[in-house]
C-alpha cells in the first residue's frame, strides 16, 4: 500500500517579522572553523541507541585506548571542507579532537561552545589524536554571520506518513513532537554549493536566504497537536579571517 506524506496547515506559518523588515533585521556573528563532526564514544548505551553504523547519523562507538585513559569520549572530524579555517590549519578527515586550549572536548556541544565564543582572528590550540600520536595545531577562528528567526504555525500534524487503510505502525503520539537540528550548516560544503547553484538559476524572491527550503537554517521546532513553534538561526555568511 502506498503511503503519503500528510501535514495539514490551517493558517500556514507566520514569521515574527514582516517581509519588508528583512533588510533591517539584526545580524549577529560568532566564531566559525568549518567541518563536519561526530561524537566518538564507546559506551554501551551509545553503541546500542545511537550507533552511527546502524543509523548513519549518530555516534561512532569507539575511542582509542590512549585517549580513553583521560576522557570518556572525543570529537571525530568526519569531513574537512575547502577554504575553511580547519583546512588551512592542517586538520584532516579522521582526526580526533581531544582538547581545545587545554580544555577536554568530549562532545560536539563542547566544541561548538568554544568555537562560537571565539573572536574572529584569534587562535584556538587544538590537541589532535592522529595515527597514534598527539599533536597541537593552532586554528585561526573565522567569522559566521546569521539572523535569528522565529515562527508560529497553526495546523494539524497527523504523523509522518498517512496510509488510507489503518496501519499497525500508526502512533497517535506523533502529533506531538519536539526536535532540534544539531547539524551545523556549512555553506562551503559540496551539498550546499550544489543546492545553491540549482536555485540560483530560478527566479526566486524569497524573503530571507534559504527560506525556500530552510537549507541554511539551524535550530529547533515543536508541534503540540495544532500549535507549532520554531526558532532558527539563518546562516548568511562564513568567512576565513586573519590569514
Amino acid at each position: 500500500m502506498r503511503k503519503y506524506q500528510l501535514f495539514l496547515i490551517i493558517t500556514g506559518t507566520c514569521m515574527v517579522l514582516a517581509t519588508g523588515c528583512a533588510s533591517t533585521k539584526q545580524t549577529y556573528q560568532r566564531g566559525w572553523i568549518g567541518g563536519k563532526y561526530l561524537e566518538s564514544n564507546p559506551s554501551f548505551l551509545k553503541e546500542m541507541c545511537a550507533n552511527y553504523f546502524k543509523t548513519d547519523n549518530g555516534v561512532i562507538p569507539a575511542l582509542p585506548d590512549d585517549v580513553k585513559k583521560h576522557q570518556s569520549s572525543a570529537v571525530f572530524v568526519s569531513r574537512v571542507y575547502d577554504d575553511t579555517p580547519i583546512m588551512k590549519a592542517g586538520i584532516k578527515d579522521g582526526d580526533l579532537i581531544i582538547r581545545i586550549n587545554g580544555q577536554t572536548i568530549e562532545s560536539i556541544k563542547n566544541l561548538r561552545k568554544l568555537v562560537d565564543q571565539g573572536e574572529p582572528g584569534t587562535k584556538l590550540i587544538m590537541t589532535i589524536y592522529r595515527d597514534g600520536s598527539i599533536t597541537h595545531i593552532p586554528v585561526i577562528v573565522g567569522k559566521e554571520t546569521y539572523q535569528k528567526w522565529h515562527s508560529f504555525t497553526l495546523g494539524l500534524h497527523l504523523g509522518t506518513e498517512f496510509d488510507p487503510i489503518p496501519h499497525p505502525e500508526f502512533n497517535i503520539l506523533e502529533i506531538v513532537r519536539y526536535k532540534t537540528n544539531d547539524t551545523r550548516v556549512e555553506l562551503k560544503s559540496p551539498e550546499y554549493k550544489y543546492f545553491d547553484s540549482v536555485h540560483a538559476t530560478r527566479d526566486d524572491t524569497s524573503r530571507i536566504p534559504g527560506y525556500r527550503s530552510k537549507a541554511n537554517w539551524e535550530g529547533w521546532d515543536a508541534f503540540f497537536v495544532i500549535f507549532g513553534f520554531s526558532g532558527n538561526k539563518v546562516i548568511l555568511n562564513q568567512e576565513v579571517v586573519g590569514l
